[in-house]
C-alpha cells in the first residue's frame, strides 16, 4: 500500500511539469556598461516589399511579449536584421491571441569606422529623429515556483498523514 501511494504521489508531481518555448533578445546601451567604443557606422538596406508574420498563443501574457514574438518570427522567416516601421495587429478570441507584424525587412551592410561626413549626418538625425528606448525582453511563460513548493509540502504532509494512519 505504501508503494502504491508513493507511486501515485510521484506521478502527480511529475505530471505538473510542463514544456514551453522561449525566445530571448538582449541588448545594452554601451554607455551604461562603461565601455568606450570607437564609433562604427553601418548602412541599412531596406527592401521595398513588405513582410508579415503572425504568432498565435494560448498563454496569457502582455501585448509587448506578443509583439516581440511576432517580430522574432518575422526576422526568422525573412532572414533579415531588423523590421523597419513595424505595425501590429492583435486579435483575441477567447483564450487564443493572434498577433501579426507587418513591416519592411532591413539588412545591415557596409560596416565601417565613422568619418567626419557621418558626424554631420548624425547630429542632424539626433535632433530630428525620435529615439527608441533599448530594452531587454524575455519571451515565454515563466513558471512560478511558489505553487509547486506549496503543493510539494502539502503532498509530503499528506503522505506523512497517510503513512501514520496505515501504521
Amino acid at each position: 500500500m505504501k508503494k502504491v501511494l508513493l507511486i501515485i504521489f510521484n506521478i502527480i508531481l511529475l505530471s505538473s511539469c510542463q514544456v514551453f518555448k522561449t525566445s530571448t533578445s538582449k541588448s545594452i546601451d554601451i554607455k551604461i556598461s562603461g565601455v568606450t567604443q570607437k564609433p562604427t557606422i553601418v548602412d541599412l538596406k531596406v527592401d521595398e516589399k513588405k513582410i508579415t508574420a503572425s504568432v498565435t498563443s494560448l498563454i496569457a501574457s502582455t501585448q509587448d511579449v506578443f509583439q516581440q514574438q511576432a517580430i522574432s518570427e518575422a526576422l526568422k522567416n525573412c532572414n533579415c536584421d531588423i523590421i523597419v516601421e513595424p505595425t501590429f495587429e492583435s486579435i483575441r478570441k477567447g483564450k487564443k491571441t493572434t498577433t501579426s507584424v507587418t513591416g519592411y525587412p532591413g539588412y545591415y551592410i557596409n560596416f565601417r569606422p565613422m568619418t567626419l561626413e557621418d558626424t554631420t549626418f548624425i547630429k542632424i538625425a539626433n535632433t530630428t529623429l525620435d529615439k527608441s528606448k533599448v530594452k531587454e525582453t524575455t519571451l515565454g511563460k515563466k513558471r512560478k515556483s511558489g505553487p509547486i513548493i506549496i503543493a510539494t509540502l502539502g503532498g509530503v504532509v499528506f503522505m506523512g498523514f497517510l503513512l501514520s494512519i496505515i501504521n
